[in-house]
C-alpha cells in the first residue's frame, strides 16, 4: 500500500511538508527525485517501466500525489498507468488547467485505471 503524510503549517519554517512512499512492487525500477528533461518542467521520481510519477511538483508549485489501493476484483487488463495522471496534470499550462478542471475531465476516464487516490 502507498502511504502519504501531509503536515500543513505544522513547522514554522515550512508551510507544507510532504512525505510519501512508493511500494507498488519493490522489483519495479524507479529513478530518484530529479528534474525531468524538457518538455516536462517537473521535479519528481520516475517509474522507469511506465515513465510516470507518484509524486511531483512543477515550477508554479503545483503538486500531485497518486496512491494506489487494492480492489476486490482482478486487476484491469490493459489499464493505463496511474503514474501518468500527475505528469498529465502538471504538464498542462497553469493556470489554464486548474485541479478542478483536471478532475472534471478525468471523471469520465477514471474507471479505465486500477484503483487510485489522487491529490492535486
Amino acid at each position: 500500500m502507498c502511504l502519504l503524510v501531509l503536515a500543513w503549517q505544522a513547522a514554522p519554517r515550512y508551510r507544507l511538508v510532504v512525505a510519501a512512499n512508493r511500494d507498488e512492487y519493490h522489483e519495479r525500477p524507479a529513478a530518484a527525485l530529479a528534474k525531468w528533461p524538457p518538455p516536462a518542467a517537473l521535479i519528481a521520481g520516475r517509474d522507469l517501466r511506465a515513465q510516470g510519477a507518484w509524486l511531483a511538483v512543477d515550477r508554479e508549485r503545483r503538486f500531485g500525489v497518486v496512491t494506489n489501493f487494492r480492489e476486490l476484483q482482478p486487476p484491469r487488463l490493459g489499464a493505463p498507468s496511474r503514474g501518468e495522471l500527475i505528469p498529465r496534470y502538471l504538464n498542462a499550462p497553469a493556470p489554464a488547467v486548474s485541479a478542478q478542471q483536471f478532475f472534471a475531465a478525468l471523471e469520465g476516464q477514471a474507471q479505465r485505471y486500477s484503483g487510485f487516490n489522487l491529490l492535486l
